[in-house]
């Protein structure tokens, strides 16, 4: 640290931030505080569990659930797994009567999945059951604190789109 004439202390380690000139640090301690705190909040809304399949059984489930009916490799996309490891996880499910695979009519070479009747209530149960969880917690914050995560949603949400 050096001094000015006028006595007063100037540090040369980082420029003075204003609103205008974001600071990239903080951003990577921003970003650093958001990974741990979504990932967290994810393994505990995945350990909400209630139903007799695993967290990546489920993911295939809750995925068919909301995208509707998908080829094996194109799910394997969606979940971003190889598609030998999603073919052994949808091979659980179709055991379990949660998924069903039929040949397509038109091209022999591709099978599509679909959630069955019992799948989806599973993954309705499932959705129902964490929501609840979620729900208590989220009553333990002030109002003021809700408002703040509803913000914080929405941002998360456009972040996660681009």
């Amino acid at each position: 640290m050096h001094t000015s004439p006028a006595s007063e202390p100037v540090s040369h380690s980082r420029p003075q931030v204003t609103p205008s000139t974001p600071d990239p640090a903080s951003f990577a301690d921003l970003a650093e505080e958001l990974r741990i705190a979504v990932a967290r909040i994810n393994r505990r809304l995945r350990s909400e569990n209630p139903a007799g399949v695993t967290p990546a059984q489920l993911t295939v489930l809750l995925t068919l659930d909301r995208s509707g009916e998908q080829t094996l490799g194109s799910l394997a996309e969606i979940v971003m797994v190889s598609p030998p490891s999603m073919n052994r996880t949808v091979s659980h499910l179709v055991q379990a009567g949660l998924v069903e695979r039929e040949q397509s009519q038109a091209d022999r070479r591709v099978t599509r999945l679909r959630i069955t009747a019992s799948g989806r209530s599973e993954a309705e149960r499932t959705r129902a059951h964490r929501d609840e969880w979620l729900g208590r917690q989220l009553a333990a914050l002030s109002a003021d604190q809700r408002a703040e995560l509803g913000r914080a949603a929405a941002y998360l949400s456009e972040v996660a789109a681009r």
